[in-house]
């Protein structure tokens, strides 16, 4: 599917499989050495039957060099409340739901953070302000670091509550981001935005190397997370 918004078309890829599994929806922002290995092995190894894949929801901005954050009157990020301004955010909304028909239990939403400074050179999950999602978010924080076989590090007690440093209700003003739209949906049990470092991250160096390895790395983590819920 391929939706314009402004000049350009984005396009979303999908795999299908037959058998009723649960499904994830991804979110992504171009970090393409990381999304190439992620969207190889997701295909692969995930134990669901669908995942759908938003390669971009601003491509006229980032092929522009129009970063696009706090974009007046506001960004593609926070485009998740009322009527969305965008066509590709309005898209995602229609979409998902239909989609899903409520067997959805993951969406993932992979960020990068500010450039440097605290919170900014480690991978982390942002805490959401619902308690019931909170615990999962740590619970796969968990799952994450005890997966991860890559280069780069992952520390489950960075975990970034709801209510600590930048992670507070002031900045939400400008209208409701992805995952707190999608941790409405009925079946979703995690969102999981996911901050990872544009060159440092707890040490180690960001490359197309390093960062294909956690692509391996967080497939490794929602696939064990799945089945763990599975058992449970």
């Amino acid at each position: 599917m391929s939706v314009v918004d402004g000049e350009r078309q984005t396009h979303e890829l999908r795999q299908n499989r037959r058998t009723p599994r649960p499904g994830l929806y991804h979110l992504v922002t171009p970090r393409t050495a990381q999304l190439i290995r992620f969207f190889q092995q997701i295909a692969v190894d995930a134990p669901v039957s669908a995942q759908r894949f938003r390669a971009e929801s601003d491509l006229d901005g980032v092929e522009d060099g129009d970063q696009g954050k706090n974009r007046m009157p506001r960004d593609h990020g926070r485009d998740y409340a009322g009527d969305s301004i965008y066509p590709t955010t309005r898209a995602i909304r229609d979409l998902v739901p239909t989609w899903s028909d409520e067997r959805l239990v993951v969406a993932v939403d992979i960020h990068c953070p500010h450039i440097s400074g605290a919170h900014n050179e480690v991978v982390y999950l942002v805490g959401h302000n619902n308690e019931r999602i909170a615990e999962q978010e740590r619970v796969f924080s968990d799952v994450l670091e005890r997966q991860r076989t890559g280069p780069l590090p992952v520390d489950a007690t960075d975990f970034l509550a709801y209510g600590e440093a930048w992670n507070v209700g002031a900045n939400r003003t400008q209208g409701k981001g992805f995952c707190g739209w999608a941790a409405e949906l009925p079946s979703v049990r995690l969102v999981a935005p996911i901050e990872i470092p544009y060159a440092n991250a707890g040490g180690a160096e960001v490359n197309q190397t390093t960062a294909r390895a956690f692509g391996e790395d967080l497939v490794r983590a929602l696939c064990a997370y799945l089945m763990e819920g599975q058992r449970t």
